[in-house]
Order: C-alpha cells, then sequence, then structure tokens
C-alpha cells in the first residue's frame, strides 16, 4: 500500500534474512515526507556490508516516493553504528519512565 510496507531479504539458500516494516509519514507543520522504519528483525546473520546495502535499497525507495528523510529509532549498538557509517545522523534520544 502506501502507508505501510514490508521488505524481507532472503539468504542465497532462500531463507529468510531479515524483514522490515516501513511507513510513509508527512509532517504537516513541517512540510516534509518521510519513510519511518516501524520494526527490523534479523533472523541469519548478515555483515555490516550487507546490512549498509541492505539501508541503500531503503533509500533508494524513499527517493523513489519523494521522502525528505528515513527515520527509526534503535536501542541496537551495532544498527546505531551501522547506521552512523552510512551518514545518519542522532536527532534526539528516546526516554523512558517505568510506573
Amino acid at each position: 500500500s502506501d502507508k505501510a510496507q514490508c521488505f524481507i531479504s532472503y539468504t542465497e539458500s532462500g531463507e529468510v534474512q531479515a524483514l522490515c516494516i516501513t511507513e510513509l509519514r508527512f509532517d504537516e507543520v513541517m512540510a516534509r515526507k518521510s519513510l519511518h522504519l516501524r520494526c527490523l528483525y534479523a533472523f541469519k546473520p548478515a555483515s555490516n556490508d550487507e546490512w549498509a546495502e541492505k539501508f541503500q535499497l531503503i533509500k533508494e525507495f524513499a527517493k523513489a516516493e519523494k521522502c525528505d528523510l528515513i527515520s527509526f529509532e534503535t536501542s541496537n549498538p551495532r544498527i546505531r553504528s551501522i547506521s552512523k557509517e552510512i551518514g545518519a545522523v542522532e536527532k534526539s534520544v528516546n526516554m523512558i519512565l517505568e510506573v
């Protein structure tokens, strides 16, 4: 659909390697369209280069959809590191307070 997408990555042997659910968003105040990565699940190991390649495919999709940016949240240090290697920057920190 034009709201949510599911990207699936396969290993060379045809097994599901990773799954990513994305959502197209439009910020009315800033007048910006973005692609938000809602969740990313890895089922099989992948190298940093493979992850960078997967991010590139998602970036190409975002460009085709005329998005201004890609956003996501992560608590995974490896994903943060790979993201920074491909040019992502931290915009904010997500805080939680247990009740």
